[in-house]
């Protein structure tokens, strides 16, 4: 073989070569871009989630949240304990446990339903569909709750600090509970 046929194989190995080296290039930038999309993805679906089904965190170094969301359930509480100072109502606050059209937790009575603002340290349950009442046990939808509290029916949900899902309702703030 001739010099100059030896340099145009080496020329088309070398071109071959370089192909192949781009070839890889390419791919390995498409690898880290397609990895670089998964994981945005999964970001971006794991904030979307957190502010639905998982944030149920019910509490945290500083106590138990006052707004809680799981399933398709919101849980308004307290902010904070009652302190002997705390003025608790004397109403008779009692009805079935259920659910608003927007998922706020309330109570139905006779046809009308108002959100309950439940006790300081209530937790909902991670399916949204039960409440735990510090001393009092678990009351799931449907069940009747019985206690002392008090309604607030001239200034409603839109004049307190609820969530909005609770909002355009009567109140009726939940001092103590009991099964009825």
């Amino acid at each position: 073989m001739s010099v100059t046929e030896r340099a145009a194989v080496r020329a088309r190995v070398l071109r071959g070569t370089a192909i192949l080296d781009h070839a890889a290039r390419t791919r390995r930038r498409l690898v880290t871009a397609s990895a670089t999309v998964v994981v945005a993805g999964i970001v971006c679906l794991t904030a979307l989630l957190g502010t639905t089904a998982t944030s149920n965190e019910a509490a945290d170094e500083n106590g138990p949240h006052a707004v809680q969301r799981a399933g398709h359930s919101v849980l308004w509480a307290a902010p904070r304990a009652a302190t002997a100072d705390t003025f608790h109502g004397s109403a008779v606050v009692s009805g079935t446990l259920t659910r608003t059209a927007s998922g706020c937790l309330g109570l139905e009575n006779a046809g009308e339903v108002e959100v309950l603002r439940f006790p300081y340290g209530s937790v909902l349950a991670d399916d949204g569909e039960s409440v735990e009442i510090p001393g009092h046990g678990v009351f799931s939808l449907g069940d009747t709750v019985h206690g002392g509290g008090v309604h607030l029916a001239d200034e409603g949900a839109d004049a307190l600090d609820a969530p909005a899902e609770c909002t355009g309702y009567r109140v009726a703030s939940l001092n103590d509970a009991g099964t009825g």
